[in-house]
């Protein structure tokens, strides 16, 4: 079996967006939006080719560090406007600052409860406490 959990190869993500522009002036001004303003469509290209592996147990990058759109593909929320994702196991991702914690429950709380909803065995939640722990910055605060 092999130690790889995701290997992630030239991943592309566009997004389509429309842009509203107004015409100023004359007798068309503030009547409608069908008549006053015309869209343009645009594109923007969130993810450009991007490769790279992770391996079984592995926590990746830092904290605030900007990778939701990446998130969102990975977790098939969105698909990926170009490329492959392989997964070898269960990937779970949670999105957004304080998603799915509860505030009356510690740091530690928080990560058991969380992992058991996601499906975790309690000993494979244990074996990585010390590696989310520290992934949070919050060692200090974990039993608050």
């Amino acid at each position: 079996m092999s130690d790889i959990a995701i290997s992630v190869k030239n991943v592309s993500k566009e997004y389509l967006y429309t842009e509203s522009t107004e015409q100023s002036g004359g007798m068309l001004s503030g009547i409608s939006n069908s008549l006053s303003s015309h869209s343009i469509i645009r594109n923007t290209k969130a993810l450009n080719n991007v490769s790279f592996t992770i391996y079984k147990g592995e926590i990746v990058g830092k904290n605030g560090a900007g990778k939701s759109t990446l998130l969102n593909v990975l977790s098939q929320i969105t698909p990926p406007t170009s490329g492959v994702i392989e997964f070898n196991g269960t990937v779970t991702s949670i999105l957004g600052i304080g998603a799915g914690f509860h505030p009356e429950l510690s740091g530690r709380e928080n990560v058991f409860l969380n992992g058991a909803i996601l499906g975790f065995q309690k000993k494979i939640i244990e074996e990585g406490l010390d590696d989310i722990i520290e992934f949070s910055g919050l060692r200090d605060f974990i039993d608050t």
